[in-house]
């Protein structure tokens, strides 16, 4: 007869209910990878078998599983201020062929690619 341990992983489960945690929590951003989240089994694929995408965001890659992303995701992922009086600026690099660079604005929503740079800034309207 086998053994089965049914015990609580109270690490793995502590770290993914922390707010903003990206690897552990999905910030609002859909299906995001982590090594508690294995998707569907095959290696470099998410859930509903779409491929892992890494982009950059301020400097600090990202595992994501969504093939396209609002510019309220991205900015997310690029944990600045917040507050009443704070706008946005995101630009992004090394984009699809038709359009390889440019900048995005609240509303926007891209298609996103392995090696994509974001860099988002926070600006205080004051």
């Amino acid at each position: 007869m086998e053994n089965i341990n049914k015990g609580s992983n109270k690490e793995s489960e502590t770290k993914n209910n922390i707010p903003g945690n990206v690897n552990g929590g999905n910030a609002g951003l859909g299906n995001v990878n982590s090594e508690n989240n294995p998707g569907n089994g095959n290696p470099g694929e998410g859930n509903n078998g779409r491929k892992d995408i890494t982009i950059i965001v301020n400097g600090t890659q990202h595992v994501v599983a969504k093939e396209e992303m609002t510019f309220r995701e991205i900015i997310g992922l690029a944990e600045l201020a917040t507050g009443p009086n704070v706008s946005y600026t995101l630009t992004y690099r090394k984009g699809h062929g038709n359009k390889p660079e440019g900048s995005m604005v609240e509303g926007d929503l891209i298609k996103v690619k392995d090696g994509m740079i974001f860099n988002g800034t926070a600006t205080d309207k004051s």
